[in-house]
């Protein structure tokens, strides 16, 4: 673990204007400042009892598991508190899978991980890959989706051909070398590299062993962490903590270390744009910021305090947090997708029995 030095941000004079052209928290401090507000007597049970915080949110999301295996999300008409809509996915289920994995292990979680492996399986389509709305959609299959759904089956026991890694390949932009978004014909937009669709396709690599050949995205990757304070290649994810989650969550659970040069960068700018509470927009932004410190390797004080104002945000009566905007298409989100994420978060803290 490490603690980390000053960020790097204010040395080039960034502030909350140039941060708010990213979709930033508008509330930003010093490195200096920050660490003085911190508390600095943080005791589990000062977040009341973290097993038991983590235990609740595990029952939410066996209750709202859906009884064919998927977490669900809705599209919003309004804010993501109101004005829901239920649209069958098959993104949410492989986040809300990939957390279970790190808490206790119990009768629920199993039969949870064991529904949700098997509504993934029921939506792949030959040779192995996925469309956003499932198997019946008639939109485009692609690689966002396509790679979190295999990297959750892998990580839930089953295998993943070498051939369909072939087939993968085949949608790499030819210049770039970097992976497109669209396995077919692009509904809104050109066919657009993502950084965090790359990011997701780098973890199923990761998973399998497979890294090596796809160094151009480990490289593309590395150079845009260096430079998101200024720019970043994100077209379906609504902020820079997504995309930290994603690279990070890449690094540490998919083994690929040679995003070791994000580490800091990265670091640095979810450092610099934490809030004085301790959390960065809302619930969903914290869970995504602390769980990439986290999976880098960072245990400073300001995590804990991002820990302590996730456990403000739980619903205690429901054990949920609370739904917020996950990703640009449909204004979709989730009590479910959020709860994962902090569920997550939580685990992954070292404050949790194993």
């Amino acid at each position: 673990m490490f603690r980390g030095r000053p960020g790097k941000l204010a040395e080039h004079g960034l502030d909350r204007h140039r941060f708010s052209v990213l979709r930033v928290p508008p509330l930003y401090i010093e490195q200096a400042q920050m660490t003085s507000v911190l508390s600095s007597t943080f005791r589990p049970a000062a977040c009341l009892d973290l097993r038991e915080r983590i235990q609740q949110g595990v029952d939410f999301l066996f209750e709202g598991q859906l009884d064919w295996g998927e977490f669900p999300v809705y599209g919003f008409t309004k804010s993501p508190k109101e004005g829901k809509v239920y649209e069958m996915t098959v993104f949410p289920t492989t986040f809300a899978l990939h957390a279970l994995s790190f808490v206790r292990q119990s009768e629920k979680v199993s039969l949870m991980r064991r529904k949700g492996t098997e509504f993934l399986l029921d939506h792949l389509e030959e040779p192995g890959i996925c469309r956003y709305y499932g198997r019946h959609s008639i939109l485009a299959p692609d690689l966002d989706d396509t790679a979190c759904v295999l990297a959750a089956l892998i990580e839930n026991g089953r295998s993943v051909a070498d051939s369909l890694f072939d087939h993968l390949d085949g949608f790499r932009d030819r210049e770039t070398k970097l992976f497109r978004t669209w396995m077919g014909p692009a509904p809104v937009c050109e066919n657009d590299i993502d950084s965090v669709v790359n990011a997701n396709v780098l973890f199923l690599y990761g998973l399998s062993g497979k890294c090596e050949k796809i160094d151009e995205v480990v490289h593309y990757l590395n150079a845009d962490s260096n430079n998101l304070h200024t720019q970043n290649s994100q077209v379906w994810y609504y902020s820079p903590q997504a995309y930290a989650y994603m690279v990070s969550r890449a690094y540490a659970d998919g083994g690929v270390k040679e995003l070791l040069a994000s580490r800091d960068p990265l670091c640095d700018y979810l450092l610099f744009t934490q809030q004085e509470h301790g959390g960065w927009s809302n619930a969903l932004e914290t869970a995504f910021a602390v769980t990439a410190l986290l999976n880098f390797g960072y245990d400073g004080p300001e995590v804990v305090h991002a820990l302590e104002n996730l456990c403000r945000m739980q619903d205690r009566s429901s054990g949920a947090w609370p739904s917020e905007f996950v990703y640009v298409a449909a204004g979709s989100g989730s009590q479910e997708f959020t709860t994962s994420i902090c569920l997550e978060a939580l685990a992954k803290s070292g404050r949790s029995p194993d």
